[in-house]
C-alpha cells in the first residue's frame, strides 16, 4: 500500500508543468537515493515550485531520526502552495521550512548554511551565484546537485564552464532535464 505522501506526490506530478515545472520521476528518485545512501539530515531545496521535489526530499528525510529541510521558492503563489503541500505531508522527526525569498541573495540572511545536500532547480543565469554562495557552507562528503543541464544547456554553459574552470570534479546524470552532481571533497 502506498504511502500517503507518495499519493501525494503523485497528484502533484500531475499539475501543468508549463506553470509549476515538476522534476522527472527518475530525478526524484536519484534525489531520494543520494539523501538516503549518505544518511544525509540537512537538506536545502533552492527553487521548490509547488513542492513536488520537496516531498521527495521529505520521503528521503523521514527515514532519520532527526533531520531538517529549508525550500526556497520566490513566486508568491507557488511559495504559498508548496508551503501548504509540505505542511501536509511533513513528518514530525523532519523540520520543514519553506522561504519566501530568492536566491542568491537571501542567504546572506540565513542563521546557518551548513548543509548535507542542496537541490538548485532555479533560475539557470544564477546558478552560479547559488553555487558559490553555498558550495563553502556545504558539510565536508556534501553534495549538490543542479538540475537542467542538459534541457537548458545554452542557460547553463556558463556553470559548465565555471566547474571545469575551477577544477570543480563534477558528474553528470543524462536522465530528465539532465543533473550535474558535485561531492566536497
Amino acid at each position: 500500500m502506498k504511502s500517503d505522501l507518495v499519493k501525494f506526490r503523485e497528484i502533484l506530478s500531475q499539475l501543468p508543468f508549463d506553470k509549476y515545472w515538476q522534476i522527472g520521476l527518475e530525478t526524484g528518485e536519484l534525489l531520494k537515493s543520494i539523501i538516503i545512501e549518505n544518511k544525509f539530515s540537512k537538506v536545502l531545496e533552492v527553487g521548490t515550485s509547488c513542492g513536488y521535489s520537496a516531498l521527495w526530499l521529505i520521503e528521503a528525510l523521514s527515514m532519520q531520526e532527526k533531520a531538517s529541510l529549508d525550500c526556497i521558492e520566490s513566486h508568491k503563489e507557488r511559495n504559498t502552495l508548496a508551503k501548504n503541500n509540505i505542511a501536509l505531508v511533513c513528518p514530525p522527526n523532519v523540520v520543514c521550512n519553506v522561504h519566501l525569498t530568492h536566491a542568491p541573495e537571501c542567504f546572506e540572511s540565513f542563521n546557518s548554511l551548513n548543509y548535507d545536500f542542496v537541490f538548485i532547480d532555479a533560475t539557470k543565469s544564477q546558478s552560479i551565484g547559488i553555487f558559490d554562495a553555498l558550495y563553502p557552507h556545504l558539510n565536508p562528503k556534501g553534495i549538490i546537485v543542479v538540475d537542467n543541464v542538459l534541457s537548458h544547456l545554452e542557460k547553463m554553459q556558463p556553470f559548465i564552464d565555471y566547474l571545469k574552470e575551477n577544477k570543480i570534479d563534477y558528474k553528470l546524470h543524462k536522465i530528465d532535464a539532465g543533473l550535474i552532481e558535485v561531492v566536497k571533497n
